[in-house]
């Protein structure tokens, strides 16, 4: 009984301390957006359409030396135009897609059928590789709302053993932010 009598009291006493309790604002936060009724128009440079394909071509197994080696290095420009922004705007890029198990700068390869295994693909803006899911900030920004982005795609062997023969593909989501 005295038990009982001694937790009803301590709680009764905590609940009246939380009741009494003094709340101090942080500080405030503030959201900005921009809304507009366009955005960029994103393109490989040549092409009539978003839809952009690279191919890397038919890369030989014995091109690769290891683990982490590339082959078939293909160079590639984006065409990023009528982007509402002023002269000087920063670019970032960030192609959403799965990262490889053993190289996570490296996007899966997810051909369906009559996969390559041991082999990813690599994306790179000059010579740093473009990292799954992460944002890639750009070296130049938008002029008169245009701008491109050269970047190579190529293939990586993603483990020790030679990769073996099959389709290689990966079909990352590219996102712009400006």
């Amino acid at each position: 009984m005295k038990k009982n009598l001694l937790a009803a009291l301590i709680a009764t006493t905590l609940i009246s301390g939380l009741a009494h309790a003094t709340h101090y604002p942080a500080g405030n936060v503030t959201f900005n957006g921009t809304l507009s009724a366009t955005t960029c128009v994103v393109a490989l440079a040549g092409a009539s359409t978003s839809g952009m394909t690279v191919d890397i071509g038919t890369v030989s197994t014995s091109a690769f030396t290891g683990q982490n080696s590339e082959a078939g290095a293909t160079n590639f420009k984006v065409d990023v135009t009528g982007c509402p922004g002023s002269n000087g705007s920063s670019i970032t890029l960030m192609f959403a897609g799965s990262a490889d198990s053993s190289l996570s700068d490296a996007f899966a390869n997810t051909a369906s059928t009559g996969a390559a295994t041991g082999v990813a693909v690599r994306l790179k803006e000059f010579m740093y590789p473009i990292t799954p899911g992460q944002n890639t900030p750009v070296g130049h920004g938008l002029s008169g709302g245009a701008t491109y982005i050269t970047l190579s795609a190529q293939m990586v062997q993603t483990t020790a053993t030679t990769p073996t023969t099959g389709a290689v593909r990966a079909t990352p989501i590219l996102n712009i932010v400006y």
